[in-house]
C-alpha cells in the first residue's frame, strides 16, 4: 500500500515540506584548528602512572600550561 498524499497546505503546516536547496546554496563554515597537547599529555600520563586517570578540568589547565610552554620558547629563541 502507498502512504496517503497530503495536500501542500497540510504539509506546510505540519513543518514536513521538502525545500529545493542545492548544494551551492549552503555555506559550510570552516572550523580554526587548535593547538592541542591533550594526547601527548595523556600518553606521558599513562606511562608514569598507568592506572591513573585525569579529569576534564585538570587536562584543559594542563593543556593551557602546555600551549604557554610552547609559546613562550619559541619567543626567546630569537
Amino acid at each position: 500500500m502507498m502512504p496517503p498524499k497530503t495536500s501542500e497546505k497540510a504539509a506546510k503546516k505540519s513543518g514536513k515540506a521538502q525545500k529545493n536547496i542545492s548544494k551551492s546554496d549552503k555555506k559550510k563554515k570552516k572550523h580554526k584548528r587548535k593547538e592541542s597537547y591533550v594526547i601527548y599529555i595523556y600518553k606521558v600520563l599513562k606511562r608514569v602512572h598507568p592506572d591513573t586517570g585525569i579529569s576534564s578540568k585538570a587536562m584543559s589547565i594542563m593543556n593551557g600550561g602546555a600551549a604557554r610552554g610552547g609559546r613562550r620558547g619559541r619567543r626567546r629563541k630569537s
